[in-house]
């Protein structure tokens, strides 16, 4: 299959295009004309397409005879209109031009973003409640651009017959990454643990990848919602501590149980709320339990549906990721 992935030059686009090569697929990644290809991107058998979603320059060439869409393209930081103008902006022009083009087949990655914690269970599945608009534009403008690409995808998709597949990853997590979000809060001199219990949602990247290709070529996968996680029984305190040796780091960790986490926030928002320390942004009530709820997730829908399993257990994926290079304060805002 010749396939278009979009954001191919993010951490999880450089993995996406290595599993859809490993495959056979013949792949073509689109980039901004500016764009840098990055280091570690397989390139020698990827033929580049340089594009700008933003204003549609170069997106007809660059679906010239593709036949699926992998869209991975989006900030993962920046203002609300910087999300806008690529999450969602862009999203609008890529299916107008898929529209007269060769591609009825789009895999999109949205995110676990978008579903509401505050009214998920113990578990989190493809059928949990997702946020209303109002709640997604209070947790920021990366949740808000999610839940309108993700729900615009669906809209175009059913009124222009695209054979649409949307993957929602969870906390995604690798060699070379800074550690993910739900494993803590950091505080300068420690790495505060909230819910050090709890199984955090996570997603190794070639497990990510590997779900991806799998959506790319399988036929069961169209019109179906998958949750992108790795699943399993490795608590949030035991990878957090994974995490913080992965990039050598010797902070020491401290437990909080989530309900006194809970009602601390309001007082740390207050005390901080001046404060620029990175990772302090997170103590606003709605975004804390979106980042810290104690919830489970399996990849259940895709086991069932696909017969998918993770690759790479946790333990072999730490083990990947020991010699990778620590990047923690230097993750450049990559559309991903």
């Amino acid at each position: 299959m010749t396939v278009l992935v979009t954001g191919a030059n993010g951490f999880i686009g450089r993995h996406v295009v290595a599993a859809l090569l490993a495959r056979g697929h013949e792949v073509r990644a689109l980039l901004r004309p500016s764009a840098v290809v990055a280091s570690n991107a397989s390139t020698g058998s990827v033929d580049i397409a340089r594009g700008d979603l933003t204003s549609r320059a170069g997106l007809a060439p660059a679906l010239d005879g593709i036949e699926c869409v992998v869209h991975l393209a989006a900030p993962l930081r920046g203002t609300s209109a910087e999300h806008r103008a690529v999450t969602v902006e862009g999203t609008r022009n890529l299916l107008e031009i898929m529209t007269g083009s060769s591609a009825r087949r789009l895999v999109l990655a949205s995110s676990f973003a978008v579903y509401d914690a505050s009214r998920v269970g113990s578990e989190v599945d493809e059928g949990s409640p997702l946020l209303s608009r109002e709640l997604s534009v209070a947790l920021g403008p990366y949740t808000a651009a999610k839940s309108e690409q993700e729900q615009m995808a669906r809209r175009w998709s059913a009124d222009r017959g695209f054979s649409l597949t949307v993957l929602r990853p969870g906390f995604v997590w690798g060699g070379g990454r800074e550690l993910p979000a739900c494993l803590g809060l950091d505080l300068g001199l420690a790495w505060v643990v909230v819910a050090p219990r709890s199984r955090p949602c996570l997603s190794y990247v070639e497990n990510c990848a590997d779900l991806f290709a799998t959506a790319v070529e399988d036929p069961r996968a169209v019109g179906q919602t998958f949750n992108v996680v790795d699943g399993g029984d490795v608590t949030t305190w035991q990878s957090a501590g994974d995490h913080l040796r992965l990039v050598r780091s010797a902070r020491p960790r401290l437990p909080v149980p989530y309900a006194l986490a809970m009602g601390i926030v309001p007082i740390a928002r207050s005390l901080l709320g001046l404060s620029r320390r990175r990772g302090l942004g997170a103590l606003v009530a709605a975004q804390f339990e979106a980042r810290f709820r104690p919830v489970r997730a399996e990849p259940r829908a895709a086991r069932e549906i696909l017969g998918w399993r993770p690759p790479w257990t946790y333990e072999q994926a730490l083990r990947r990721c020991s010699d990778a290079p620590s990047v923690v304060g230097e993750e450049a805002a990559a559309r991903e």
